[in-house]
């Protein structure tokens, strides 16, 4: 599987979560994040604050593809990788 950046959320479409983009934050500084989705071409820009209350709200939700330990683990593998390579 290719490297993405981003966290993946999942949002309601048509009543049942089934729509995944992956969010994406410019920098700490930043008070808009991105969304992007494979299915459309052009990236959404939304509030932190909207995205936050869409979090509260229980409207958007966090994807878990890989405990956050397993990701821990191939990161460090993948590091020790690159550097072995180089």
């Amino acid at each position: 599987e290719p490297l993405c950046t981003g966290t993946a959320v999942e949002f309601p479409f048509k009543n049942s979560f089934s729509r995944v983009a992956r969010v994406k934050w410019i920098d700490q500084s930043a008070s808009a994040l991105i969304l992007t989705a494979d299915d459309r071409d052009t990236p959404a820009l939304i509030s932190l604050r909207m995205f936050r209350q869409l979090l509260i709200t229980g409207r958007i939700r966090f994807i878990e593809a890989m405990p956050c330990f397993e990701r821990a683990i191939q990161g460090v593998i993948q590091s020790a990788a690159s550097v072995d390579d180089a």
